[in-house]
């Protein structure tokens, strides 16, 4: 039967951050309640917190990120519209997205990974053609380098340097004419 296939979705809802906790988990709740009562299956919520956006947006520099994974039958557009609207109208909500994850590729399974916070932590970025690399911690540590010996210092002084004891000469003027 086409359009009862189980499809799988990512929704992230960015919230002001200046809400209190107690105004954040009404908020989620909420919305976890509207994709409840909507036939959806959630699978988890992912709450990243607080953290910094990229730019500002209305006036704020910070944002609280809260990602819903869930599933749904392929017929239920209708709870996805009041999902959105109910954050599109809100104006504790600064940005929201919802998009669906491919539940085949290519004749195989496809795994709906749930990323924790600072999953590229252990990733670094080397400018200039090194792209992504691993980080590893165990890595040893590069080997000192050897010391080096002082060349044996001359006992008379050069002579293209000035002494230090003399004062410089003037420079002499010119006759005024």
């Amino acid at each position: 039967m086409p359009g009862k296939e189980v499809r799988n979705y990512e929704a992230m809802v960015i919230l002001n951050a200046q809400m209190g906790d107690e105004d954040i988990n009404a908020m989620v709740q909420r919305l976890e309640g509207i994709l409840n009562g909507g036939g959806a299956t959630i699978r988890e919520i992912a709450r990243w917190g607080r953290r910094r956006l990229a730019y500002e947006i209305a006036r704020k520099k910070d944002g609280y990120y809260v990602i819903f994974y869930f599933n749904m039958t392929g017929k239920s557009r209708d709870t996805l519209d009041n999902f959105e609207k109910a954050c599109r109208f809100d104006e504790n909500v600064l940005r929201h997205m919802v998009i669906t994850v491919p539940v085949k590729k290519r004749d195989r399974e496809v795994a709906q990974l749930v990323p924790q916070p600072g999953y590229l932590a252990d990733f670094r970025f080397e400018p200039r053609g090194g792209g992504m690399r691993r980080r590893y911690e165990d890595r040893p540590a590069p080997a000192p380098a050897a010391p080096v010996e002082a060349a044996p210092a001359e006992a008379a002084p050069s002579e293209a340097a000035p002494s230090e004891a003399a004062p410089a000469e003037p420079a002499p003027e010119k006759p005024a004419e």
